[in-house]
């Protein structure tokens, strides 16, 4: 991945990890059903567990599949670009509670810190490098931010 000299990459979705917190929990629940079901006379209750734990895995399995293939979209040019100014910007409060919101050449962007999708979701107010006012390259499939670059001052 090669980048301008111009500009900073200050977040890429090929250098995160597709590991969905979903798809851990999922896996230690199973395990817990497992051995509830195994190794103790609560058999029916390892059931429940397995069964939760494979539906919570499955949602996390989603994720992990999405954040793969947006890492290949990015990998091959297969997204949308837009450069240009930050404006409109609108950050989330530090307590949350709604979504922070720009707009780059009229392509708006909304992404909050509580979403577990994958793309950029780290607002402002928890230490994200989007600021109002910043000229910006921003690689993205519909509202699902790759990769972001700020220019050099």
């Amino acid at each position: 991945m090669t980048t301008d000299p111009g500009f900073e990459v200050v977040y890429s979705i090929v250098v995160t990890s597709c590991i969905n917190p979903f798809l851990l929990a999922g896996i230690g629940i199973v395990a817990v059903g497992l051995v509830l079901a195994l190794l103790t006379p609560w058999k029916s209750r390892g059931g429940i567990f397995m069964f939760g734990g494979l539906l919570t895995s499955t949602i996390g399995g989603a994720g992990a599949l999405e954040c793969r293939s947006f890492q290949s979209a990015l990998r091959t040019g297969r997204v949308s670009t837009v450069e240009g100014y930050v404006r409109d910007f609108d950050p989330m409060p530090f307590t949350g509670h709604k979504n922070e919101k720009f707009s780059v050449n009229e392509v708006t962007f909304s992404y909050s810190d509580y979403d577990l999708s994958p793309g950029f979701n780290q607002s402002a107010s928890h230490g994200g490098p989007v600021h109002g006012g910043e000229w910006v390259r921003i690689k993205h499939l519909g509202n699902s931010i790759l990769q972001i670059e700020v220019a050099r001052r």
